[in-house]
């Protein structure tokens, strides 16, 4: 992650985002060790992910994020499902302008990083709109990612292998042109 991000983090938490966290066991009292409940505990994640989506947000539009390390936060935010449509619409956005640019692709996408991007990525964003724009970055999203693994069938591995066909049934008939 970029500098500002991990700033951003550590200022949070010097604030006393997990102050109390964990308190002593006192003595002779049968107090449970946790100071907070699980609940508030996550609360405070939700919380920490959804500044962090802000920050996220404020870098896309910016143009700040590169594409590796949008693929990371992509990867990192699908993993967790605590992401927004918004959110990865515009983490895609960074991605797939950056592969329309270079035409050196295998710096940018590796087999392991597509197999991410299949296997985490919610692809169900894509049914839940209509609209022209986003079906048109539907088509932009998938389709370096299927050329890719069209051009990369004799070099992968057993274990790729079936990462990236699991990775396609999941996306399912997203990745398929209506």
């Amino acid at each position: 992650m970029p500098y500002h991000f991990g700033r951003f983090i550590y200022v949070n938490l010097s604030k006393g985002l997990f102050k109390d966290f964990f308190s002593q066991f006192e003595g002779d009292t049968e107090q449970s060790k946790l100071g907070v409940t699980l609940f508030e505990v996550l609360s405070m994640y939700i919380q920490l992910y959804n500044n962090l989506e802000l920050r996220i947000n404020d870098s896309i539009n910016a143009k700040r994020l590169t594409p590796k390390q949008a693929i990371d936060v992509l990867a990192s935010y699908s993993i967790a499902q605590e992401g927004t449509n918004t959110l990865y619409l515009g983490l895609t956005e960074v991605v797939m302008s950056q592969l329309e640019k270079d035409e050196n692709q295998d710096e940018i996408l590796s087999l392991h990083e597509i197999e991410m991007l299949l296997n985490y990525f919610p692809h169900s964003i894509w049914q839940q709109t209509d609209v022209d724009e986003v079906q048109k970055g539907k088509e932009k999203f998938y389709f370096p990612l299927v050329y890719k693994i069209d051009q990369s069938w004799e070099m992968m591995s057993n274990d790729s292998f079936l990462a990236i066909v699991q990775g396609l049934v999941l996306a399912g008939n997203s990745i398929m042109k209506e």
